[in-house]
């Protein structure tokens, strides 16, 4: 049976390892958090802008991709008549839609001339539905905008949201600005796992990068919210550009890249709020494509990113609390530790603290009560496996079922090319 002086011999200097790892990470993550929250404003902020500006309005063209949303589109509809905003005119392009999303619609407009519907019967062959319908929505529509908006029927908007848009776009001389949305929870995932996904798509694509408007800028969108100059829209061909894209919000923001425009990418600060999956089966199925196609369809990145966060943020926080708990308790046990036996709690102590107020911060930025926090290694066990999985999936060829459309998608971890079918 091994000593408790070797107990501790080989116990002190992992958990030192463990918790340093832990607490480098976290504290960098910590001042990057707060690096972005200083230099980037936030869609709330843009209504102090608005409220500055004299002339009028803007024309917006707000287009609302739908399929079957008869239980979400409802608020959205109300959110947009809310607006305090002069001069937008709304298309809601309705992709074969079974559920009754028409009526649905129809009834919330209540006859108001800014809205209009479109009903699509079907999707060309080579375009994802979701792109197409927006297509159908651009070119449907007679109104004469300098801006386009494209937002999800899911989505609520603040009263204020277009005015503050436009505001920040014109003052960061933006092509294309795109807000994060605000996630209300009300499933369990919704608390647990949410905000680990979306801050580890937020980790793959910082705010700060997706603002340098330079060479090392690593461009990106939230197709829930997407505020284009019409004119650079039309300019880099509009969705057509990005036709088969299951992730068209990162292709389109890469394309304005491309294109030698500005975009950009604000935390909306709760002027959009969204809640994207009702099922736990829903939320797998989303992210695990997000996650995919945020990969570049690459099985192999997926794995590192899934140990990545697995590891720092399951197994070090765990690990850290076990062995600073029982390298204590050796300590103790043992009697003529060279250190006194409050030392290896210190220790784990600083890792677990500078892990847990990040994710205090991460948390709340997300709407999510810091209450959540302690069980956020489970969310980050549950989140890692949708990366491992996505990346199996991906090297298996086997095929993504979205929004009435099969894909199969190649892995370009081991050659280049994807296709989808019907």
């Amino acid at each position: 049976m091994l000593s408790m002086e070797l107990l501790f011999l080989i116990l002190s200097p992992l958990l030192v390892a463990v918790a340093t790892a832990l607490a480098v990470f976290w504290t960098v993550v910590f001042v990057r958090i707060g690096q972005t929250a200083r230099a980037l404003p936030t869609g709330l902020d843009g209504i102090a802008l608005a409220e500055a500006r004299t002339g009028p309005d803007i024309p917006i063209l707000v287009v609302v991709p739908a399929h079957n949303e008869a239980g979400t589109i409802g608020p959205l509809i109300r959110s947009l008549r809310e607006q305090d905003h002069d001069r937008f005119h709304v298309v809601l392009a309705l992709d074969r839609c079974t559920d009754g999303t028409a009526a649905v619609a129809r009834r919330e407009i209540a006859g108001d001339h800014r809205f209009e519907v479109v009903e699509i019967a079907e999707c060309p062959e080579g375009w994802a539905g979701k792109v197409n319908a927006v297509r159908v929505g651009v070119e449907h529509s007679a109104f004469n905008p300098e801006m386009l908006l494209f937002t999800d029927a899911d989505c609520v908007l603040h009263p204020a949201c277009l005015r503050a848009a436009s505001a920040l776009a014109e003052d960061r001389s933006l092509d294309l600005l795109s807000f994060l949305s605000e996630y209300p929870p009300e499933a369990w995932f919704e608390y647990l796992v949410q905000p680990i996904t979306g801050f580890e798509l937020l980790r793959q694509y910082p705010l700060l990068r997706a603002n340098r408007f330079d060479d090392r800028q690593r461009p990106f969108a939230n197709g829930q919210f997407m505020l284009f100059r019409a004119s650079f829209y039309r300019q880099i061909g509009g969705h057509a550009a990005v036709r088969d894209e299951l992730l068209e919000d990162l292709a389109l923001a890469r394309a304005v890249k491309r294109g030698g425009g500005r975009a950009g990418a604000l935390l909306g600060g709760g002027i959009v709020r969204c809640r994207m999956y009702e099922t736990w089966d829903q939320f797998q199925r989303g992210w695990r494509r997000i996650f995919t196609e945020a990969a570049q369809r690459r099985s192999a990145r997926l794995r590192r990113t899934g140990w990545r966060l697995r590891t720092m943020q399951t197994i070090l926080p765990i690990a850290s609390i076990l062995l600073g708990v029982a390298t204590t308790w050796v300590c103790r046990a043992w009697g003529g530790s060279p250190v006194p036996c409050w030392v290896p709690a210190l220790i784990a102590a600083g890792g677990v603290l500078a892990y847990t107020v990040s994710m205090v911060r991460v948390f709340r930025m997300a709407g999510i009560t810091p209450l959540a926090v302690p069980l956020a290694p489970f969310g980050a066990w549950l989140a890692s496996g949708l990366l491992l999985r996505a990346a199996d999936e991906l090297a298996a060829g086997e095929p993504t079922v979205w929004a009435g459309r099969a894909y199969i998608r190649q892995d370009r971890s081991a050659g280049e090319g994807s296709r989808g079918t019907a």
